[in-house]
């Protein structure tokens, strides 16, 4: 062999060896399918709660958090914008799987999969390709904890832009999953299978486009899409006028004349029959048919914009334009078995798979689906429309059906759309469930809805719809309704979307549906208001592409509480009524702002009178301004008791029949006239008073001696005198609801009656309070908000460690009341006092406006016979002596007097008077100088009640007294004093020192000792004599002064509301009252009513479902020719009940506030049954749709009461 052949024969044999061993080395040389992400870092798009962070690779560690929320394996997210993480995996990959696990646990722990989890790949971190959107199969709903993987395979589901691979090769790796709005969404692993290098199979995945749907082909030539709901709605508001239609479809001046075009397509679509079923599913084959030829009617809804368009055109010589057309294409219900016969073969179309199969359901809601567009097609052509073009038809519900053979039913309508060479349009919610598959069952245009308007959250949500419309290319909504014209928060809201859809690109570059409830563009464009209109105007620069987003501030408001200048933190008396009004600063007087206030948390009409009596404590006023943005000043205002003040009331009280036990009444009095001599002095004296007048008080109530309403009023006094032990102190919680600030435990213990603290829905919480140190208590008053607990206790301990009940009865279980919960227990010391949930009564967890601890306890005995006081008249050598009944009964009081040398001597014996005072002269026993000491006993007193007296005869000149009357002249007509009168006494004796200073009322028969500004509050002509007495007892003549007082307004009575009594929320009652005054006579013209704060009129019927359940006040101011104002208040319940809430549904109903029958009757028949909590799910799904808001929120809130 030749060299060139033997080296041509070993590479020859080379080759062949080569050649019989490659697949055993690339087996071998294969890398492995491993974890990827195991150890890996990763980025978040926003970091975790801090609750629940990710402190060291949770979603990398390999170590799986168990089905407890309280594994710190978890990761959490709360609220806020879709979140995303993103792995580097360092190199380009084979990726072959990716799976992101998540935990459910509702409601307990308030944690809910995502609606929807996207994985992505990318080479450069800034371009994505899509592998998948994966869909929640778990599905939301109440339960245990349970996991839910979301998976992307290769292998089987494939990559869509990419056919026949099954692996992706990229560096970069995006998992993105959606937030609820208010539940917590716990994530634990990220596993991201596949090997290093590229594998057979393995493709690069090209970027998918990101952006909004452009307005085009795809969307009929449609730039902006006004929906017209054009259903049954009562008030003809289904109905659409040429009048109507003319300010949306063309910009109108103030005068109302169209001046540019608006609005270029219109969408009509109904929600309800006249039968009251929903085009959301039960509508039949009458139904449609109604729609088609309601529609299609002539002079109807398409009729109308034909003419509207041609009118408009006219006007605007641009006679050629078109408006166009969308209708919409009802839901064919899945669980529907009666539709009706579309294809003449007798028998009627079964919708319900489960009564026929899938494939038969199936095909019978396609027939539907044809006969209803053949039909629309039909009579869209005999009409022959000169300024309309039907380009598409509307999907009806707003997402995809979880059901099996939802996809299919929506793939099903738009082959029929297309088939007619129409456009198919949807307009999906923001939890639509499997919305990104919008295209892939035929839609060709979809507008996605933030729903922003519809509920408290923040503005992110703009941008996270923007996005997420962005990523499966849809286009956005925007959504408003008439309650922007009234409100500042829903009127911000508005510019939000505005601002949004400049600063996303969407007015720019987007297609457009518009939602505006019913007629909010009407409303807005017609309105006088500059401040309405002007919502009309920026509206269509934003249709125009012109408008500039609107960030301004409002203007500063100078606010005014009884036209003096308001400053936060004023203290004014609990008896005082007050009035807020405001004025823009430097206003411009376009008109443009908005001001709006609140009161405790509710709506406040500027100018209102509020009266304070019995609401002792801080309160709130939030004034907000509105412009572009909005902005709130909150201002505290503090009504103080005092024993002056708390007086007035039980005076009032007493003359208005709600007092009428007399003992009780005098001993009220006693106590408070005890209290003001010691108020400011010494406060250890004062408290003692205040604890025996509310010992009185509670004995009373006892005794039914006291109505309700001047219980409850007074006992406000007595705890905002006392004072709460956990006012401002340290407060904590396990839990508060979405963890928000303003929700959290300290916002039980402000002092604030609108704030309040809020828990997960969780029974088993607590709420805790550190009241700083070790301290007698023995009375908790809980303020309940509807979400209350219906077992609880109450523990307290010095260690936070070892904890103790309060109370022994049923261990220690408490149940709670509605309202204002008082519990009283055995006075305990402990630094620490906890609530401890049991049981929740609501769906919601639990919440509370106050959580007050108090000392009522007295902790010193107060005798029968108290507040002696004794003087001696030096030239006369008479004694006088005064005194209270402090149980207010009017006993025989018996003295004794025992002189310097320790003589006793009889002194006579006086009777407690009508006032609950007695006073009795008698002379001094004997001629001794020197102090002399008082006894005085009354039946049943074990120890005398003392004071003493000095006598001294040396001084034989009287003390000179000056009179000092404030205010110095009368403020009233006709020289009446309205305000009370103080008369202050100051007495000098040159040569001695004044002993005593006392005054008359009553031409001298009965002298008082004057221990300080003397208060006439009561009305009636005065004639204050007085004079002074010294040491030796040299009393001067007396000395008169002469003034008449009218301070008390007139007297009320009401008849209607009755007093106590609990009305159902369904009811009407005629307010029925009358006002009299026996002083200066009633000015009739100002006798106002009020009902929770807003004006009432004699005989006005009041519909109770519009208030709150709950207690209600309804008050009666009147004003007399003096100028003085009386209230009178009564309180009574309105209460929820299985029989109300059917009556509201009828009421609803017939109100066209439920706008479907077949809603209505399906919530009747749930009320039947008992099943109130479909009732309620059902109300919450409809709610905003068939169910006006407003209706929505009343049924809600009578179901959850029951």
């Amino acid at each position: 062999m030749g060299a060139r052949n033997k080296w041509a024969a070993i590479a020859v044999a080379a080759a062949i060896v080569f050649a019989s061993t490659p697949h055993a080395q690339a087996e071998e040389a294969k890398p492995a399918i491993r974890n990827l992400a195991a150890g890996l870092d990763y980025q978040w798009s926003e970091q975790p709660e801090a609750s629940r962070p990710d402190g060291a690779r949770k979603l990398t560690d390999g170590k799986r958090g168990a089905l407890n929320v309280s594994d710190p394996a978890w990761v959490g997210h709360v609220k806020g914008m879709t979140r995303e993480v993103t792995f580097d995996l360092g190199g380009s990959k084979s990726i072959s799987q990716i799976k992101a696990r998540f935990l459910q646990d509702w409601p307990t722990n308030e944690t809910l999969v995502p609606l929807t989890v996207s994985m992505y790949v990318s080479d450069d971190n800034v371009h994505w390709g899509l592998l998948t959107h994966k869909a929640t199969q778990l599905l939301w709903g109440d339960g245990p904890p349970r996991d839910e993987t979301y998976a992307w395979d290769g292998a089987a589901d494939g990559i869509k832009s990419k056919p026949g691979a099954s692996m992706a090769y990229a560096r970069y790796v995006k998992v993105a999953f959606s937030m609820h709005t208010r539940a917590h969404t716990l994530i634990d692993e990220i596993e991201i299978a596949g090997a290093d290098g590229k594998l057979a199979g393995a493709e690069a995945v090209p970027a998918e486009p990101v952006g909004l749907l452009p307005p085009g082909e795809a969307t009929g030539g449609i730039r902006h899409l006004a929906l017209f709901y054009n259903g049954h709605y009562p008030q003809g508001k289904g109905d659409w006028s040429k009048e109507r239609i003319v300010p949306n479809i063309s910009y109108v001046n103030r005068s109302g004349e169209p001046t540019d075009w608006m609005f270029d397509g219109v969408l009509y679509l109904g929600l309800q029959t006249p039968e009251g079923r929903g085009f959301n599913g039960s509508a039949n084959l009458n139904d449609w048919t109604w729609y088609l030829n309601k529609t299609f009617a002539a002079g109807g809804d398409m009729d109308q914009l034909n003419a509207a368009t041609a009118e408009v055109g006219a006007k605007l010589n641009d006679p050629a334009h078109k408006t166009k057309v969308v209708l919409m294409i009802p839901d064919p219900g899945e669980w529907m078995t009666d539709f009706g016969d579309v294809d003449g073969d007798g028998v009627s179309e079964n919708f319900n798979a489960s009564a026929v199969g899938a494939e038969a359901a199936l095909c019978n809601r396609a027939k539907a689906i044809q006969w209803y567009v053949d039909q629309a097609r039909q009579l869209w052509a005999t009409k022959s429309y000169s300024r309309l073009e039907l380009v598409g038809l509307y999907w009806l519900e707003e997402q995809i059906s979880t059901s099996s053979d939802g996809p299919a039913t929506v793939k099903a309508a738009g082959d029929i759309v297309h088939a007619a060479n129409l456009k198919f349009f949807w307009i999906p919610h923001f939890l639509a469930y499997k919305s990104y598959m919008w295209k892939e069952v035929g839609i060709d245009a979809a507008a996605f809805q933030p729903n922003y308007f519809f509920e408290e959250m923040g503005d992110e949500r703009l941008e996270d719809a923007a996005n997420i419309a962005k990523r499966y290319g849809m286009s956005l909504e925007l959504e408003f309704d008439d309650r922007m014209v009234n409100d500042g928060v829903f009127r911000e809201r508005f510019v939000d979307y505005l601002n949004s859809g400049v600063e996303t690109g969407l007015m720019q570059n987007g297609f457009k549906a518009y939602y505006q409830g019913n007629n909010a563009v009407y409303d807005t464009a017609l309105s006088a208001t500059p401040s309405t209109r002007v919502l009309y105007d920026w509206l269509y620069q934003f249709v125009k592409g012109t408008y500039q987003p609107n960030d301004s501030a409002p203007p500063e408001v100078e606010v005014r509480m009884n036209g003096q200048p308001l400053q936060s933190g004023v203290v004014v008396p609990d008896t005082e009524n007050v009035r807020f009004t405001w004025e823009i600063q430097d206003d411009d007087g376009s008109g443009l702002v908005q001001v709006t206030a609140k009161f405790d948390g509710k709506p406040y009409a500027a100018g209102t009178e509020i009266d304070l009596n019995g609401k002792a404590g801080k309160h709130e006023l939030s004034v907000t301004a509105a412009a572009g943005k909005t902005k709130t000043t909150s201002y505290v205002i503090e009504a103080g008791a005092t024993a002056s003040g708390l007086m007035k009331q039980v005076d009032e009280y007493r003359a208005g029949g709600e007092l009428p036990n007399a003992d009780g009444y005098r001993a009220l009095k006693s106590h408070l006239e005890m209290m003001k001599r010691f108020e400011g002095r010494d406060e250890a004296e004062a408290t003692k008073y205040v604890k025996g007048f509310n010992t009185a008080l509670d004995r009373l109530r006892q005794e039914q001696g006291i109505s309700p309403g001047a219980y409850n009023a007074l006992k406000e006094g007595v705890y905002y005198t006392i004072g709460s032990l956990a006012q401002d102190k340290p407060a904590e919680a396990s839990s508060v609801e979405g963890g928000l600030a303003a929700l959290a435990a300290g916002k039980a213990v402000d002092g604030f009656p609108a704030t309040r603290w809020a828990s997960h829905t969780v029974d088993d919480t607590w709420f805790q309070v550190d009241l700083g140190d070790s301290v007698e208590m023995d009375t908790v008053r809980i303020d309940w908000e509807y979400a209350r607990a219906k077992t609880f206790r109450l523990l307290v301990s010095d260690d936070k460690q070892s904890w103790r009940s309060v109370t022994s009865e049923n261990g220690g279980r408490l149940t709670a009341q509605d309202g204002k919960n008082t519990i009283r227990f055995e006075p305990t010391k402990a630094r620490y006092i906890r609530f401890v949930g049991i049981e929740r009564e609501t769906f919601y967890g639990y919440s509370f406006y106050e959580f007050g601890v108090y000392d009522l306890n007295p902790k010193a005995a107060i005798p029968a016979i108290d507040g002696l006081q004794a003087s001696i008249g030096a030239s006369s050598k008479r004694v006088t002596v005064e005194g209270l009944s402090m149980d207010g009964k009017l006993v025989d009081v018996n003295l004794k007097v025992v002189d310097p040398q320790g003589n006793v001597h009889d002194a006579g014996k006086a009777t407690v008077a009508e006032t609950g005072g007695f006073r009795i002269d008698f002379p001094l026993p004997g001629d001794l100088q020197g102090v002399y000491e008082v006894w005085a006993t009354a039946e049943g007193m074990n120890e005398p009640a003392k004071v003493s007296f000095e006598y001294k005869s040396d001084d034989r000149t009287a003390p000179v007294t000056t009179a000092v009357v404030t205010p110095d002249r009368p403020d009233g007509r006709n020289g009446w004093y309205r305000q009370s009168v103080t008369v202050t006494l100051t007495a000098r004796d040159e040569a001695s020192t004044v002993t005593e200073t006392v005054y008359s009322l009553d031409g001298g028969t009965v002298w008082h000792a004057y221990t300080g500004p003397l208060v006439f509050a009561a009305d009636g002509t005065y004639g204050v004599s007085y004079r002074s007495t010294d040491r030796q007892g040299n009393a001067e003549a007396p000395q008169t002064i002469r003034f008449a007082v009218d301070g008390t307004g007139p007297v009320i009575a009401i008849a209607e509301p009755v007093d106590g009594r609990t009305y159902a929320s369904a009811d009407e009652i005629a307010a029925a009252f009358t006002a009299a005054d026996d002083g200066s006579g009633t000015d009739e013209a100002a006798t106002v009513a009020r009902l929770d704060g807003r004006p009432v009129r004699a005989g006005t019927a009041v519909v109770l479902y519009e208030l709150e359940l709950g207690m209600h006040e309804f008050t009666v101011t009147a004003a007399d020719l003096a100028g003085n104002i009386a209230t009178r208040t009564v309180r009574f319940e309105t209460a929820a009940g299985i029989d109300g809430l059917k009556a509201l549904v009828e009421r609803f109903r017939s109100a066209g506030r439920i706008d479907n029958k077949g809603i209505a009757t399906s919530l009747l028949k749930k009320l039947e049954a008992g099943n109130v909590t479909g009732f309620i799910h059902e109300v919450e799904a409809q709610a905003g749709k068939h169910i006006s808001n407003e209706a929505a929120a009343v049924l809600l809130r009578d179901a959850r009461a029951l």
